[in-house]
């Protein structure tokens, strides 16, 4: 063989070597690109499902959510306006000189009628409790996290139960209150001094009773807030109240002046319940398309002078009666709930 005929192929061999690398090559690409686009199609076809899935499941979780939870928010923004008069109307009460620790005070439990207005006060400052312990039982059926509306509804909603026990805590918010209802000679010194040793919150377990003690189990298995008529005549035929004892003591001889840190407390309510009631405005099931308002505001002008309780104002200064107690409250709030609710 010439050494033309060699280079010819050497040069054949290496163009076929060349081909089959290329080809080899070729081959192991497109092989990579399908493996690659399956596995691409597969994560997509994943996604989708799991997105599927989550639609599914959002709107089956808010439709429950919408079910359950509906009917009881509003009987407690219903129950909310009612309570949100009765603190306002304790202020009136004070202004007209009905309350204090006088005989004839209408929380001095002297006769029935003045046992009518204890027993009132306690059901309508007590029965939004009893429907938010209903939502609280509703937690394990339904998934709050999936509207963030009903979400910011239930925190408020949260805190306004624990309101009553927080005494200690607001009487701290400055200008701190003097406070001390567990003084070994509390029982002789709260009759003198009530605003210091006289007990101005209720402990968690005796509130949780209390309401507890509101709900009617029917046969058929559901629970309700009974009716004032009826917790009236348990009021009224009961020797002793047990459950609202504790109660019935907070309230007893009560006026803002003499119990500055419960009057911190309703004030805080009142903040929590002006709130509620302005939730009444928004549509449930229009809730997750929009922003979230800030649900906390300071109490305009005209609500804090329905809350000013003072016959003359001598009694108090303004700062003191229109400025400290609504701060307290607000600052309290704010601590707690945060910026995403509180204005």
């Amino acid at each position: 063989m010439d050494g033309s005929s060699t280079l010819s192929l050497i040069v054949a061999v290496v163009a076929a070597l060349s081909s089959l690398v290329i080809a080899g090559v070729s081959y192991l690409s497109t092989r990579k690109n399908t493996h690659d686009l399956e596995a691409l199609k597969a994560d997509l076809a994943e996604k989708q499902a799991e997105k599927n899935a989550r639609r599914d499941y959002v709107y089956e979780a808010r439709k429950r959510l919408y079910q359950q939870y509906e009917p009881l928010l509003f009987q407690l923004v219903e129950l909310s306006e009612s309570a949100f008069r009765r603190i306002s109307g304790l202020a009136r009460s004070a202004r007209q000189g009905h309350l204090g620790s006088t005989h004839a005070g209408w929380l001095a439990l002297n006769d029935y009628y003045y046992d009518y207005y204890m027993a009132s006060t306690i059901y309508r400052l007590l029965a939004p409790f009893a429907i938010i312990k209903l939502i609280q039982r509703l937690l394990t059926l339904v998934d709050l996290t999936v509207d963030p509306h009903i979400n910011h509804q239930y925190a408020l909603a949260k805190w306004l139960y624990l309101s009553f026990t927080e005494d200690f805590a607001l009487a701290m918010v400055v200008p701190c209150l003097e406070y001390d209802p567990n003084h070994e000679q509390w029982r002789e010194k709260r009759e003198k001094y009530p605003e210091m040793y006289w007990r101005q919150g209720i402990f968690a377990g005796t509130l949780d009773n209390a309401v507890e003690a509101l709900l009617v189990h029917d046969p058929n298995g559901n629970v309700r807030c009974m009716s004032f008529g009826e917790f009236e005549h348990i009021y009224q035929t009961t020797k002793e109240h047990h459950n609202f004892d504790a109660c019935i003591d907070l309230f007893r001889n009560f006026h803002p002046k003499t119990r500055p840190v419960l009057w911190r407390v309703l004030v805080t309510q009142a903040h929590i319940y002006e709130a509620l009631l302005r939730t009444r405005e928004m549509k449930l099931t229009d809730a997750g398309n929009n922003p979230i308002p800030k649900l906390i505001k300071p109490l305009p002008e005209k609500e804090r002078l329905d809350l000013d309780w003072r016959q003359s104002s001598e009694e108090a200064t303004d700062e003191e009666v229109l400025k400290q107690p609504f701060e307290a409250a607000y600052a309290y709030l704010r601590e707690h709930l945060g910026g995403q609710l509180v204005e």
